[in-house]
């Protein structure tokens, strides 16, 4: 499933032997699911902007169509595999989307069924790996979805201090803050590290395509809906091994030493 309300990302990590005899070796995925809906008219609530007129459709209904991801699937799904001593998933939410939920949940709205939404999410949260992880990690975000490259030191130490008062307030203690994010869109750039290590925030999720667009080589195709990369940005050299991951989405090969 490929949208905005529930994106999953997918890093691995592998290595391989290139040529005819290519031996067999532990592929590692990692996955999240991203959660996000926006803050719709700044300074109101869910309510307020949904009774201002302002919109063509129902921003409740926007929500509400999304009940099952918003609530249990995840949990659901990684309960699936508990039998796994080490299957896991990550988690993000943003906080404009937790605030909203909250809102639903308050207002008994859509016959009660957002009560408790957040609790599908603490239970697979308390669970844990073989080797003492989270099941399901709760990464940091964004609290309005920012592309925090573009954001001033101060503004995304505030974006992340308001995601954590958010997750306290709704996960409660016993959900402790991660030590990751999912940047907004993947927007990373090393000049936000300070701002992200001032937070206790140790590694970040960074999309593997943007490392292999920027290789010499990269097989670029338009199957993956982007555009083709610019020749100026490929500095990294050309490893040469690129490989075709089959059972998923993947129209672009993948670089085997970075992916």
């Amino acid at each position: 499933m490929f949208n905005r309300f529930t994106l999953p990302v997918f890093a691995g990590l592998m290595s391989c032997v290139p040529g005819a005899a290519m031996a067999a070796e532990p592929f590692q995925i990692g996955f999240l699911w991203h959660m996000h809906q926006p803050t719709y008219r700044p300074g109101q609530t869910l309510y307020e902007a949904e009774n201002s007129g302002a919109f063509s459709f129902s921003l409740v209904d926007v929500h509400n169509q999304r009940l099952g991801p918003y609530t249990t699937w995840p949990r659901d799904a990684v309960q699936s595999g508990l039998g796994l001593p080490n299957l896991g998933a990550s988690v993000s939410f943003s906080g404009s989307l937790i605030r909203n939920l909250n809102e639903l949940e308050a207002s008994g709205t859509n016959g009660g069924q957002w009560t408790n939404w957040d609790g599908a999410y603490r239970q697979a949260a308390g669970w844990q790996t073989a080797e003492g992880n989270a099941r399901l990690d709760l990464v940091n975000f964004g609290f309005n979805h920012p592309l925090m490259p573009l954001l001033d030191m101060r503004d995304i130490e505030m974006q992340v201090k308001l995601q954590k008062r958010v997750h306290e307030v709704t996960w409660g203690p016993g959900v402790p803050f991660s030590k990751g994010i999912f940047p907004p869109e993947t927007a990373f750039s090393t000049r936000i590290i300070p701002a992200l290590e001032a937070e206790g925030i140790e590694w970040a999720i960074v999309d593997s395509i943007h490392i292999e667009r920027a290789t010499a080589g990269y097989p670029y195709t338009s199957g993956s809906n982007l555009y083709p990369p610019n020749p100026a940005d490929q500095i990294n050299p050309d490893h040469g091994t690129w490989v075709q991951l089959d059972g998923l989405w993947a129209p672009s090969k993948v670089s085997a030493p970075t992916a």
